[in-house]
């Protein structure tokens, strides 16, 4: 089974907790497998399936 890369861009106004992005990086969500890749720096809490989701690599 293949992912799908997303490309979305995200903007955040550094919340509280989460994680601190820079663009181009990518995250993975450890249950379902979906990846995002940021075009902008940004933080915050990036989640999916109810899980923060984990840096990856390209």
């Amino acid at each position: 089974m293949s992912v799908e890369h997303l490309h979305i861009i995200m903007m955040f106004n550094n919340f509280n907790g989460g994680v601190t992005v820079k663009k181009g990086d990518m995250l993975e969500c450890t249950v379902c497998g979906n990846k995002i890749e940021f075009l902008e720096d940004g933080s915050g809490p990036i989640v999916c399936c109810d899980e923060e989701m984990q840096f990856t690599s390209k």
